[in-house]
């Protein structure tokens, strides 16, 4: 009887623990950006520290430059987005010619960028999901 009952249990354990394994952990492409955040760095010309945190309908571009002296220079932009899976706009609304574009990648299992660049390519940074 006691013997049964173990290999039940090693049986319903082995199960579950196949189940378990079994998990797809897929990386996908988000429905909507409100309330995702993304980050960036960059070391061209000047080395700056990107920060892109989306809401509803708008978002905001913190721009980090690392002086050498060791204090920061910030820069905070508000923009309005639209967003058609997998491109997002980004149109500045005090200035409707500062636009920034750009596509969502991912590789399905180990990463979810946003690479956004303006349109004479004085702007192109790779984002990456928090």
């Amino acid at each position: 009887m006691m013997s049964q009952i173990v290999k039940t249990s090693i049986a319903a354990l082995v199960i579950g623990c196949l189940f378990c394994g079994c998990k797809d952990d897929k990386i996908e492409i988000p429905k909507t950006l409100n309330g995702t955040v993304w980050t960036a760095q960059t070391v061209e010309n000047q080395a700056a520290n990107y920060t892109l945190a989306f809401k509803e309908t708008e978002c905001t571009l913190e721009k980090s430059i690392v002086a050498k002296e060791g204090s920061d220079e910030k820069t905070v932009i508000l923009y309005d987005y639209t967003y058609n899976r997998p491109r997002v706009q980004m149109v500045n609304p005090k200035d409707e010619t500062d636009v920034l574009a750009g596509e969502i990648r991912t590789d399905g299992k180990s990463y979810l960028i946003v690479l956004l660049q303006n349109d004479n390519g004085s702007f192109n940074v790779t984002f990456w999901k928090q």
